[in-house]
């Protein structure tokens, strides 16, 4: 994060301290409590910022997709290409290049993708 704050000109002495060196636990009543750990991904959960830092840490997402329209909505993505209904195979080729460069984005941003959340829509 503090990389990419860097990359779109913002300042990360401004964040370095909120995001560096934060640990967490579950509490659950006083008998159960997790053991504390420490972590160094992501946002503090409802925190005031944590929508902000997250749009402009996927904002370099369109950049890896090369023939579809890529919208990115708060952590919502959707992916949208269009053709002639006999191009239908190569449409679907063009799709699949986006999802596997997509996959490599998550994989180099150190993210999930949600497989039970994505889903192919084909309207013709």
């Amino acid at each position: 994060m503090l990389y990419k704050l860097g990359w779109y000109g913002i300042s990360s002495h401004w964040f370095k301290s909120y995001l560096e060196h934060r640990s967490q636990f579950v509490f659950v009543d006083d008998k159960n409590i997790s053991d504390v750990t420490f972590t160094t991904l992501g946002v503090p959960q409802g925190s005031i910022l944590g929508p902000s830092l997250f749009s402009l840490y996927i904002n370099d997402l369109p950049l890896c997709i090369k023939n579809s329209l890529c919208i990115l909505f708060a952590d919502d993505n959707t992916l949208s290409i269009s053709g002639p209904p006999d191009s239908i195979a190569v449409i679907l080729n063009k799709l699949k290049e986006d999802m596997l460069n997509v996959i490599e984005w998550t994989i180099n941003n150190r993210m999930e993708l949600n497989v039970d959340k994505t889903n192919l829509m084909v309207v013709g």
